[in-house]
């Protein structure tokens, strides 16, 4: 199928591209806490199309260096195998990412280590490891300015008819900056045509 082709290749791309960042880290000039915040970043971005992959086919070939040349020899990981390499990414990116809430903090549209966390629960759920999600899950929820949002806010909270719910989703309302103070969000990123 052309579409689970697309999938596969572009969940592949991004693990290549996190590989190749991963594997020239060490001989770049960046300054050693710029390096582990780049390797946490492409780790969480591995982790992430590993996880697509491992739900939509199971087992897949399990790659984690960066391929510099042809190779055809592949071999089939198991769904586990995927999840404990997804698990390890994401605990070293939980650990060196910042936290949304930190000075400075990831700024809208990046990850954080919350953001890193609520991925790693779901992966532990995924791998029936439900204490460690439960954990993970907690560690993003008790997070100081992370919270559900219960009031309405943003630029047309006065608006009728509306809700909390609908305030979600209004334009300048998904950012936790902007002046909305959407507590709500961690990760987002908009794709508007116009």
């Amino acid at each position: 199928s052309g579409l689970m082709e697309r999938h596969w290749r572009a969940l592949y791309k991004i693990v290549a591209e996190a590989n190749t960042i991963i594997s020239r880290i060490p001989e770049s000039e960046l300054s050693d806490a710029d390096k582990k915040l780049f390797e946490a970043r492409a780790r969480f971005f591995r982790a992430f199309a590993y996880r697509a992959l491992a739900y939509i086919w199971g087992g897949v070939p399990l790659e984690t260096s960066e391929v510099l040349d042809v190779k055809i020899d592949y071999t089939r990981a198991t769904r586990k195998e995927v999840y404990t390499q997804c698990i390890s990414d994401l605990t070293f990116a939980v650990a060196n990412l910042p936290s949304i809430t930190a000075i400075p903090a990831a700024r809208d549209g990046e990850i954080s280590s919350q953001v890193a966390n609520h991925l790693l629960a779901e992966v532990y759920i995924a791998d029936g490891q439900y204490a460690n999600a439960v954990t993970a899950a907690t560690a993003v929820i008790s997070t100081p300015g992370v919270a559900l949002m219960t009031a309405r806010f943003g630029s047309r909270r006065t608006e009728t008819p509306g809700d909390v719910y609908w305030d979600l989703f209004r334009k300048g309302n998904q950012n936790r900056k902007g002046g909305t103070n959407n507590t709500e969000a961690l990760w987002v990123i908009q794709l508007e045509t116009d």
